[in-house]
């Protein structure tokens, strides 16, 4: 039997065909976590394909861990994060990298690449709303200046109940998101 520690970090995952085909056998399944593994090469689709096969999620940890993904720039996007949160109605723990110099798919009435507070309460744009996350790990996923307003936005329309992201690295740039998130709860918070 192995450990985690015989599958070598540095592999790259693609959940695709017979993986996804044997995962569907376990739709009851509550948590999944390959954290330690990269899922640099996992596309939006793929996310949402390993999501449609696992609904039931409560938690869902891939690739946070796994500091090779700062070798590759990671191929999902914030999409990836729509497509889990739309599949999986359940989750309370997400932990997913994404390349977040990418900003989110059109959904939701943005000024300048800022959302008014007024268009938050109605920002249903996603398609997608799930109170029960209040962490999210991010991992080593990069992002830009020119996202983090748009992608702060997107996060509080999806997760409005979020009041701590985690990462492992661009620790700045996190925080930066991370106060604009806690600017519309009245108050930043911090970045761990």
């Amino acid at each position: 039997m192995s450990s985690p520690m015989d599958i070598p970090m540095w592999r790259s995952l693609r959940f695709r065909g017979p993986f996804v085909s044997a995962l569907v056998e376990f739709r009851a399944l509550r948590e999944l976590d390959l954290d330690l593994l990269c899922t640099a090469e996992m596309s939006d689709e793929d996310y949402g394909c390993l999501a449609g096969s696992l609904t039931q999620l409560w938690g869902l940890k891939l690739g946070t861990a796994n500091p090779s993904i700062t070798r590759a720039r990671p191929a999902a996007s914030v999409g990836a994060v729509i497509a889990v949160l739309r599949c999986c109605q359940h989750l309370k723990t997400l932990h997913i990298v994404f390349d977040g110099s990418v900003s989110p798919p059109a959904g939701s009435t943005m000024r300048g690449g800022k959302a008014a507070l007024s268009d938050l309460a109605s920002a249903q744009g996603w398609g997608v709303s799930n109170g029960r996350i209040t962490k999210l790990c991010v991992g080593y996923s990069p992002i830009v200046d020119a996202t983090i307003h748009v992608i702060a936005s997107c996060f509080k329309s999806i997760m409005p109940s979020l009041v701590q992201i985690e990462c492992r690295a661009r620790n700045e740039q996190w925080r930066l998101v991370q106060n604009i998130l806690g600017s519309y709860n009245d108050g930043p918070r911090a970045v761990h």
